[in-house]
């Protein structure tokens, strides 16, 4: 009798300390995952916010351009391309840019 006891009570013991240890280490496991996935969506945040104020910044000198010599979209050309859209490509990190204006059928008699 007395040796049937030791056994429950062992047993008792280890599921106990099993159960309780499992449920510690997952939730370490969460709150350590929360706290990864929190800074790897904030580095991501801010590549992505720098990629599109490089991108941004080109459209403002484009747009600039525009106004300054009295053009009008579509029909806008930019002398030195390349050369203005460099450090916006490697602030991107993009393989190449390209600028795609819209066509309507209004304006493409004109445009071609």
């Amino acid at each position: 009798l007395v040796f049937a006891v030791l056994t429950v009570v062992t047993v008792a013991v280890c599921f106990a300390v099993y159960f309780i240890t499992a449920r510690g280490q997952m939730d370490e496991f969460d709150a350590r995952f929360e706290g990864t996935a929190a800074k790897v969506i904030g580095n991501f945040e801010k590549v992505v916010e720098e990629k599109i104020a490089a991108i941004a910044a080109l459209s403002v000198t484009m747009t600039a351009h525009a106004t300054a010599v009295n053009a009008t979209w579509p029909f806008v050309t930019f002398n030195n391309f390349q050369e203005r859209c460099a450090s916006t490509r490697e602030l991107s990190r993009a393989l190449f840019l390209e600028l795609l204006p819209k066509i309507t059928d209004e304006n493409r008699a004109a445009w071609e």
